[in-house]
């Protein structure tokens, strides 16, 4: 380990911080899918018996994050499991430096790249929630290492093909996107057997795609009952709306990857012109040395271009889409180095190519610097959003995905009231109440109460009757609010209309930065509500 005293002490600085950077006991967005992971971990872990209705909804996720997080005590409480992704980014890090000092030979670039990564805000940023993407990266990452080390030199037995398998399957049980990994080792068999270069026996390559092909099914056959597919939906879709649109789809998929591509370096795609052009050099380069990466047929490169394919036509928001392009973050960091120092030997400069990479780095830093002045300001406001309740502006991710300080204050307050209103159910209603809100896992999750759902779709006298029926207790009321079970949008006001005449409100709280009811309990007065139904001649 002396030979990387570097990495060592980078690391003993930065695992600290990334660990007070997630500390705290509840979720970080009410918009990300914390929840639906730790819906997961809590079926999986057993505990809390109010998720248990909910947990098929969210088994289109593998099972890898959620297990782990059962495992390491972070399903019944929230510290542990942002602990635990904390260390996944330090991980990744460690895993960053490995692949860089493998691919050029040199601890200088390595430790360059392992810095560069750490310094861009998205690192930060995808700590805070209690998401996958951390962990994926680093089972990604060790996946492609292993095979460099292992496979790629020749002479691998059989056993170490297994191993690679199982690092494959563990990617794809993590993250559904993995696939692309398994797609990058066939497209880089296909090629070397183009190339008329040494193949992999048959025997070989089933032991590298058997443990994916038997886990995967067993993990659909035992999860909880799955009451939709979400990937099936959100597929068919988007391959509807390319089908038809492919025009307007093609213009919004590449501002979506800008946007996203730009908010890696600068947490926030609205900045200057500055950024932009930097951000755009750097893909450039990227994508430079990426096509070298692919001409010498590298897993890495093939496995890059496939993802980069999946975020291309998997078109979402700007914040989502520098989700997905976060575990290629380092991969592409490091193509540009690679492209940086290609120019210079075709230029007969390769004495300059170390300034060069210098040069690069020092203006990425400049780019990324204020987002992380910003961010270290905002880590440090650690008031409680709401006196005497728990979240705080430092705790939400939307506070530092959104530079602007009192935009950003308004839209972290609005998250944190929600949060704190589930959390409250706890103190404001008894422990067999049943509350309704269109996504049910939230007060089952942070409540620990039973939830019902309404849908957008439904008109206020099935509402009614839903909650009729489903003997609901209560009702939540916010401005903020997600798709519904259905994997719908709409506005929630329309179904819950005329629902203030049979429930009255029993505890409000206010965003403070906007002055605004921003979680409102509403308690159903039963004979009111049959009066109302009755009115209407609904039985």
């Amino acid at each position: 380990m002396r030979r990387h005293w570097a990495l060592a002490a980078l690391l003993a600085c930065a695992t600290p911080l990334l660990l007070a950077f997630v500390w705290q006991e509840g979720l970080a967005s009410v918009g990300d899918d914390s929840a639906s992971y730790l819906v997961l971990a809590q079926a999986l872990a057993g505990g809390n018996p109010a998720v248990l209705p909910w947990a098929g909804y969210h088994t289109h996720f593998p099972p890898l994050f959620p297990l782990a997080l059962a495992l390491t005590g972070g399903a019944a409480d929230f510290h542990y499991a942002h602990a635990l992704v904390a260390l996944f980014a330090a991980a990744g890090v460690l895993l960053t430096y490995a692949f860089a000092w493998h691919a050029s030979g040199r601890r200088d670039v390595a430790f360059g790249l392992a810095i560069a990564f750490l310094a861009c805000p998205t690192t930060w940023v995808s700590a805070k929630g209690i998401l996958s993407e951390q962990m994926f990266l680093c089972v990604s990452l060790a996946t492609i290492l292993y095979f460099q080390f292992r496979i790629e030199p020749g002479a691998a037995k059989k056993r170490h093909w297994l191993a690679l398998g199982l690092l494959l399957a563990a990617t794809v049980l993590t993250r559904v996107v993995g696939v692309a990994l398994v797609l990058a080792l066939l497209i880089h068999v296909a090629m070397r057997a183009r190339r008329r270069e040494t193949l992999p026996t048959l025997a070989q390559l089933a032991a590298a795609l058997a443990p994916a092909a038997v886990l995967v099914p067993t993990w659909i056959a035992l999860r909880p009952a799955a009451a939709q597919d979400s990937y099936q939906r959100v597929s068919t879709a988007m391959a509807q709306s390319w089908a038809g649109s492919t025009g307007l789809m093609g213009q919004v998929s590449s501002k979506t990857i800008l946007d996203g591509w730009l908010a890696s370096f600068t947490a926030d795609a609205n900045v200057g012109l500055v950024g932009l052009a930097v951000a755009i050099a750097v893909a450039v380069l990227a994508l430079a040395g990426l096509v070298r990466r692919l001409a010498m047929n590298r897993l890495d490169a093939w496995y890059a271009a496939v993802s980069l394919a999946v975020v291309a036509w998997w078109v979402f928001s700007e914040d989502n889409t520098r989700r997905l392009l976060f575990p290629l973050l380092p991969l592409l960091l490091f193509y540009a180095g690679d492209a940086i120092v290609a120019g210079c030997r075709r230029a007969g400069r390769s004495a300059n190519a170390p300034h060069a990479l210098a040069v690069a780095g020092t203006v990425l830093a400049i780019v990324a610097a204020p987002a992380l002045v910003v961010f270290a300001g905002k880590a440090l406001d650690r008031a409680p959003v709401v006196p005497g309740e728990a979240p705080r502006y430092c705790d939400i991710t939307d506070y530092y995905t959104t530079l602007n300080v009192a935009f950003s204050r308004r839209l972290a307050a609005r998250h944190a009231v929600i949060l704190a209103g589930f959390e409250a159910l706890r103190r404001a209603t008894p422990p067999d109440a049943i509350v309704m809100w269109m996504r049910p896992e939230y007060p089952a999750l942070l409540g620990g109460r039973a939830g019902v759902a309404f849908y957008y779709d439904w008109d206020p006298m099935r509402v009614a009757r839903a909650v009729r029926d489903g003997h609901v207790d209560y009702i939540v009321v916010t401005p903020l609010f997600k798709t519904d079970l259905a994997g719908r949008s709409g506005d929630p006001a329309k179904p819950l209309a005329g629902a203030e005449i049979y429930a009255h409100p029993v505890l409000a709280l206010t965003n403070p930065a906007a002055g605004t009811a921003d979680f409102v309990l509403m308690q159903v007065d039963r004979a009111a509500l049959e009066a109302w139904i009755a009115r209407r001649g609904v039985s």
